[in-house]
């Protein structure tokens, strides 16, 4: 039954993330394409480098590490998932990422719980490092094509 109400939890916070920012997946990447970036399905009419630089200058706190994100996950790996008093230490766990790292609430609850944080880094370094994401088009249909 937790299992059930944490999966669904985590569907209402994705879907609430894509009603407040616009954006169509969890990683709120950029995609790139000719002519300019593309956003929940809209072009912007800026360059995939103008995008990231946007991005980067946006970005508040220190810049997300494996270690950062595997300590997290280590904290929140030893309170478990027991009374009501150790869910407020998991949220505070969870605010104290947001704020210092600048890591949406969705990232930061994956984090803790392990999940995507391989992602969740490449994602910040990219920005960090003003990297573009480029998106082979060709490529994406036929993964796309593969997993359905």
């Amino acid at each position: 039954m937790e299992i059930i109400i944490g999966r669904l939890t985590a569907l209402l916070l994705y879907i609430l993330n894509f009603i407040s920012h616009g954006q169509s997946n969890v990683y709120g990447f950029y995609y790139a394409e000719k002519g300019g970036g593309v956003m929940a399905g809209g072009k912007t009419g800026k360059s995939p480098e103008e995008i990231v630089a946007e991005q980067n200058s946006r970005h508040k706190g220190n810049w997300l590490t494996y270690e950062v994100a595997a300590q997290y996950h280590k904290k929140a790996a030893l309170l478990g998932y027991g009374n009501n008093e150790l869910k407020g230490e998991r949220f505070r766990l969870c605010k104290e990422l947001q704020e210092k790292y600048g890591v949406t609430e969705l990232e930061a609850i994956n984090i803790l719980n392990g999940r995507c944080i391989t992602d969740y880094v490449e994602k910040y370094q990219r920005i960090k490092n003003h990297i573009p994401l480029k998106v082979d088009k060709k490529k994406k249909a036929k993964d796309m094509e593969e997993n359905v």
